[in-house]
């Protein structure tokens, strides 16, 4: 795996609230123009996760840490709290699930 930027550790840090914190209490990162392409450099190294925005008022792109940039990312000490532990443990399932795919007629 190709090492971290200072830039992609301290956005992908900020996603999980580890700023000036020890344990990690969200999983999110509201990307402008230049930070999405920085976020989709990650998902494509399988350290982040796209997500589909539920509302339509805002066109930003969402993106979470997978269970990787967390191991990446996390320093001595630190950790994620429960919740957001048992978020990245259920993306990870979900991402590595074989779909079904519903052709429309």
């Amino acid at each position: 795996m190709t090492a971290l930027t200072d830039r992609e550790r301290h956005m992908m840090r900020h996603a999980l609230g580890l700023t000036n914190r020890k344990v990690g209490y969200r999983n999110k990162y509201i990307a402008g123009p230049s930070a999405a392409e920085v976020w989709r450099n990650l998902v494509a190294r399988g350290l982040a996760h796209e997500q589909s925005r539920v509302d339509d008022s805002d066109e930003l792109p969402m993106f979470s840490v997978r269970l990787a940039g967390v191991v990446a990312v996390l320093r001595d000490g630190e950790r994620m709290d429960r919740e957001e532990a048992d978020y990245v443990m259920r993306l990870e399932r979900f991402l590595s699930e074989p779909r079904a795919i519903e052709v429309a007629a």
